[in-house]
């Protein structure tokens, strides 16, 4: 049965919009009550290297934990103490007309190195001028995982990105991924591509 109002079934990720809603409702108000800015209440609440989540991987060994790295840089890059310094300044100013910034760190589950749901494969071929070509078992759709599996292989391989040729994904060159799903295939591509990438180089 159609009609004109709106559906009201879960979309993608059910749960996840209201589950992080009130835990960052939490964090605001641990800020309000310890007189702390909530960036730094996050940050104090940051998985360490080493932890283990809730989903049995270990960040660190398991998982690339690079969250507060990035974290880090984002502060610096955009200027944040100085622009909340610059919001304050006007909110004292204005009775009516108040301005906000916020930092907000979003942890969403994915199953990879773990033996998950993510299998992604990739093939690897360094050619005698120098240049490489690469295939993966993700399907580009606008989300960028070719450049992000070719950013990978110039990394690793210590060459240009411009050297680096991504192939259209085709079962003949490698198969395809199990599953996708929250950026996963993107990440375990780009996984696949580095491990690949290690072989080659020990092998030179």
């Amino acid at each position: 049965y159609k009609s004109a109002r709106p559906n009201n079934a879960a979309c993608r990720a059910p749960g996840v919009v209201n589950s992080v809603s009130t835990h960052e409702l939490v964090m605001e108000i641990a800020a309000e009550v310890t007189n702390l800015d909530p960036e730094e209440v996050r940050e104090r609440n940051f998985y360490r290297e080493g932890d283990t989540t809730p989903f049995g991987t270990r960040l660190g060994g398991d998982f690339n934990w690079s969250l507060p790295q990035l974290w880090d840089d984002a502060k610096r890059k955009w200027d944040v103490a100085q622009r909340r310094a610059r919001i304050e300044a006007h909110n004292k100013a204005n009775t009516w007309r108040k301005r906000g910034i916020s930092m907000i760190p979003i942890k969403y589950n994915m199953a990879g190195q773990d033996g998950g749901h993510y299998r992604i494969s990739s093939s690897v071929r360094v050619l005698r001028d120098g240049s490489v070509q690469l295939s993966h078992g993700g399907v580009e759709i606008g989300q960028g995982i070719h450049t992000k599996a070719a950013q990978a292989a110039a990394h690793a391989l210590g060459c240009d990105v411009d050297a680096v040729t991504v192939a259209e994904t085709s079962s003949d060159q490698c198969p395809h991924s199990t599953s996708t799903g929250g950026s996963g295939t993107s990440e375990m591509s780009v996984l696949s591509v580095l491990d690949a990438c290690a072989k080659i180089r020990q092998e030179l």
